[in-house]
């Protein structure tokens, strides 16, 4: 699932868009969790002091709060101060629930949360600098700030969890990550098993006529397909997002 996942269903009314400020740039799932979890040095630490100096503000989803806490675990060394360090200068806001009792969100899978707790783990020896520009989502690759036309959400095939994943990419990231994806489908990795998770990160997105078209396909014929769909993403014909 990605940040905006939700149950599928019947679906009450969206809460209000929240007024941003201009610098404001959405966190994804795996930059929450760092906060809480990371080692010391992670580069979440230097996004948070970017952030205190008034450089950027930080957009959390409320239901990006309940994910996260879902992947700590009783071993996990939590760092309560840094996550409300954190926190002190982010914009909490809000997510449609899709279920009709407004009693709670989705729940991630295993697989979702190995996917970010390998993110979290994977990244501290690196350092990132965010840039000027005017942000709206921070890339999930190089912790960059990404404005505009610069954004990308894609799918993107992660080799550890073995599922494909709702990433937020810059400008210079997100073809290769793509790529990355491509790779997988013209494998011989890619079975039935994989077809269906494309089914249904399309279905999250509401893609429904992609998804409908890669589970209707013969499995023979599947493949092209969604080469053509990759191909629709990459000349930004077909857009998704958050």
């Amino acid at each position: 699932m990605g940040l905006f996942d939700r149950f599928r269903g019947s679906k009450p009314a969206p809460p209000p868009k929240p007024n941003l400020v201009a610098n404001a740039a959405m966190l994804g799932n795996d930059m929450v969790l760092a906060a809480m979890i990371a080692p010391a040095g992670h580069p979440i630490e230097s996004v948070i002091a970017q952030a205190a100096r008034g450089e950027f503000t930080p957009v959390i989803a409320d239901a990006s709060l309940y994910w996260t806490l879902c992947a700590v675990r009783a071993s996990d060394q939590f760092q309560t101060a840094r996550l409300a360090e954190l926190l002190r200068y982010a914009r909490i806001t809000p997510i449609e629930r899709a279920t009709s009792d407004q009693h709670g969100w989705t729940p991630p899978s295993s697989d979702e949360t190995e996917h970010w707790r390998s993110v979290v783990f994977n990244d501290t020896n690196n350092t990132y600098e965010l840039p000027a520009p005017t942000p709206e989502l921070m890339c999930s690759r190089c912790y960059t700030l990404c404005s505009g036309a610069n954004a990308h959400v894609i799918p993107w095939w992660n080799e550890h969890a073995g599922d494909v994943f709702t990433t937020y990419r810059c400008e210079a990231c997100w073809l290769e990550s793509l790529d990355d994806t491509q790779r997988l489908v013209e494998s011989a990795q890619f079975d039935d098993d994989v077809c269906d998770k494309f089914v249904a990160f399309f279905q999250r997105h509401e893609k429904t006529d992609v998804a409908a078209r890669l589970a209707e396909l013969p499995r023979a014929a599947v493949r092209e397909a969604l080469i053509e769909v990759l191909a629709q993403v990459r000349a930004r014909a077909l857009v998704l997002h958050p």
